[in-house]
Order: structure tokens, then C-alpha cells, then sequence
């Protein structure tokens, strides 16, 4: 610094009463101008001196080195991650105006599972165009997507079906997108398996549903006051109910008013019991009228130990209540002929049977007519067991 009289900037560490401290020191030599010395700046000068100024950086290098180790820890686990994380930087369509159109995005960052992702190793994207590495359509929709978010400024999430030939083993993607200035983060996880579960419980709910809808049963579900939260066509053709809501409706407004307080006690003890299933005959009324027997089968339905409500199947037993009710008629019919018929038998016999007994009664008191004791005996004998046999 004497011989070439120029500022030096150095970092310092020593000893102080607090400790280690470091100081970031700028040395700047002072000069007075003599004729015989060296040129500095034009001017021939003798560095007399040097000032030292100091300043204590200890809290800004601590500071530093925890931002680097938050930062080797930050690529350690982006490396490592499961998903797919990659950066991209903005390319404008006029590099000196923000405002302007984003026309293309360039690799700055991506990790192990994102090259294996779209097949394409770090060193062929880093620095380089999403466009050169990756031409097509999509890709082009892809960076007006991205556009759309670095110019918004909100963080944006989705999934979406993979279509791509740079993404070889997924089907299902699922991506977050945060826009941070000219920069956008993606992190990209493969969803394939949960959306192919996804898909085929749609597929199986579908098929139920349709089976539901044009079952020829009646399927309904209710609260735990009675209150509809579901019924298939039958119950809502039944009701009238149309493609109304039928939330503020009561399956026991559907039943004939004598019945009502019986289905109501019904599920009242099943709700009280917690028993699992129940089973009830009951009349509903038609919209034309027409009294229809459903037998019920209901499944009570808990969550965490809190009662739901119930899930009902219910199928038409109208004509099978309508044989009960003809086999009844024709017993009752059948039974009043034979106790009619039995009534005109005793009749009948009553009268033949009372002769027999006068005539036993003659014979058994007329003198002179011993040997005719004995048949008069078995002939009362045997009025009187016809008789006790009639009176049964």
C-alpha cells in the first residue's frame, strides 16, 4: 500500500472482550504531493500514513452462514424429494420492459425426479429454453399457464391428465405453481395411483347410482328426525316429488295418516336400541291415490358412535298383502260355512236323538218286559253320547 498508494478492503478476525469478532477493514493510505515520488491518479505523491476503518460484520457472517446452511439444507431436501421441483425464469418479449409479454421460460433448477419426470437430464435443460427442450403445442400452453401466474402473482394449484411424450410413466400430475418476481417454483408429484383409485370409484359409484336410479325398489336415506336426504325415482314418482328438494320432507308424509304414529315408534325404538337393522310393513298413498304396502328394510347408519339416520330399501308387497287379504277372506268365508253346515246338522240329528231317548225311557219302565232292559239301556246310552257329541 506504500509503494502503490492504493485503497485495500480486508476482513479482520481477532480476539475481543466479547469474544471472536470480525470486522470488515478498508485501509486507505494518505498521501501529501512531492515532485520526486510516484504518480497516483496523475499525481506524483509519498504515502505518509494509512487510515484504518472498521466495522464489526460478527451478526452479519453468523447471519450468512445460517442462510447457507438454510440453503444447503433447502437443495437437499428439493434433491431428494419425491416430486418433481424445477424453477423457471421469465423470458420477455422485451427483456427491458417487466410489463411485457412472457413469451418463453428458461431452466434454472431441477432435481433428480424432475429430469426422470420428462426424461430429460439436468445438463440438457439448465440455462437452456423450455421451448428448445421440449417443443410442442402443450409446452406452449404450459408457458401461458405459467405466464398467467408470474403475472397474477398468486401461488396456483391443479391436476391434470399427463398427455405428453416427454412424460413416459405418469398418467395424473398434480402441480403447485408459486410465482416469486420474474422466477415461478414448481413442484410436481405423480398421482397416477391415487387418481386411477379416483377414477374407479367414480366408475363403481356410477354403476351404482344407475342401478339406484332404475332399480324398481324404493331406496332412500333420512336423517335422524325422518327427514329425506335421498330417494331414488320410485319414492320421488311415489310422492309426486318431481326434481324437488326433498331435504324438507318426511318419508311419513307418504304414509297413510292411520299408519304414521306405528312407523314413527318403529324407528324411534331402533334409533333408542342401536339395533343395526329393522323391518316394517306399512300403506303409502299414491299421487292418484292408489294405497301401495312397502315392506321396509332399514339400516341404521352411525358415525363415530352419533346416529345419522337410516338407510332405507323398501319393495312393494301391494299384491302379496292383496293374497293375505283374499286367504284371510276365503278362511273366514269358509269357516261361517262350516259352522252354519254344523248348525243345521245338530239341528237335524237333535230331534231323532231326543225320540230315542223317550222311547229308551218307555222301554226301560214297562213291566213285563225284562229282556228289553238291557236294549233300552244301550240305546239311552247311546242317545246320550250323540247328544254330548252334538252340544260340543
Amino acid at each position: 500500500m506504500f509503494e502503490t498508494g492504493r485503497t485495500v478492503s480486508i476482513e479482520i478476525r481477532y480476539p475481543t472482550v466479547r469474544g471472536i469478532r470480525t470486522y470488515d477493514t478498508r485501509l486507505v493510505p494518505e498521501a501529501e504531493a512531492h515532485p520526486n515520488e510516484i504518480v497516483t491518479s496523475g499525481v506524483r505523491s509519498r504515502v505518509q500514513s494509512v487510515i484504518s476503518i472498521s466495522r464489526d460484520v460478527t451478526d452479519m457472517k453468523h447471519i450468512e452462514e445460517r442462510l447457507r446452511d438454510s440453503e444447503q439444507r433447502f437443495r437437499s431436501i428439493v434433491e431428494n424429494s419425491p416430486d418433481a421441483f424445477y424453477t423457471f425464469r421469465a423470458v420477455r418479449e422485451d427483456p427491458k420492459d417487466h410489463r411485457s409479454k412472457i413469451v418463453d421460460l428458461i431452466f434454472e433448477h431441477i432435481n433428480q425426479r424432475g429430469a426422470d419426470l420428462i426424461t430429460v437430464s439436468p445438463s440438457e435443460c439448465i440455462g437452456r429454453r423450455i421451448s428448445d427442450v421440449m417443443p410442442g403445442n402443450r409446452t406452449q400452453e404450459y408457458i401461458k399457464k405459467c405466464a398467467r401466474i408470474i403475472k397474477e402473482g398468486k401461488p396456483a394449484y391443479e391436476e391434470f391428465d399427463a398427455k405428453s411424450r416427454y412424460v413416459k410413466d405418469a398418467k395424473w400430475l398434480q402441480s403447485q405453481y408459486i410465482p416469486i418476481g420474474e422466477v415461478i417454483a414448481i413442484s410436481t408429484a405423480d398421482i397416477t395411483s391415487r387418481m386411477s383409485t379416483v377414477l374407479a370409484l367414480q366408475r363403481s359409484e356410477e354403476r351404482f347410482r344407475r342401478l339406484v336410479e332404475n332399480i324398481s325398489e324404493a331406496i332412500f336415506t333420512t336423517d335422524p328426525e325422518g327427514r329425506f336426504t335421498y330417494a331414488n325415482p320410485f319414492i320421488r314418482e311415489l310422492g309426486s316429488y318431481g326434481t324437488e328438494d326433498i331435504t324438507k320432507y318426511s318419508f311419513t308424509d307418504l304414509l297413510i295418516p292411520a299408519h304414521r304414529e306405528r312407523a314413527k315408534r318403529h324407528f324411534f325404538r331402533q334409533y333408542l336400541s342401536r339395533s343395526p337393522y329393522s323391518y316394517i310393513e306399512a300403506p303409502f298413498m299414491s299421487k292418484e291415490g292408489a294405497e301401495i304396502w312397502l315392506g321396509i328394510t332399514a339400516s341404521l347408519r352411525v358415525n363415530d358412535n352419533e346416529v345419522e339416520g337410516f338407510d332405507c330399501v323398501a319393495t312393494d308387497i301391494t299384491e302379496r298383502k292383496k293374497m293375505e287379504s283374499e286367504l284371510y277372506e276365503a278362511r273366514d268365508h269358509e269357516a261361517r260355512h262350516i259352522r252354519e253346515a254344523t248348525e243345521i246338522l245338530r239341528d237335524s240329528l237333535r230331534l231323532p236323538i231326543d225320540r230315542i231317548n223317550s222311547m229308551s225311557r218307555i222301554l226301560s219302565t214297562s213291566e213285563g218286559r225284562n229282556n228289553l232292559d238291557e236294549f233300552a239301556n244301550q240305546l239311552a246310552l247311546q242317545a246320550e253320547r250323540a247328544q254330548a257329541a252334538l252340544d260340543s
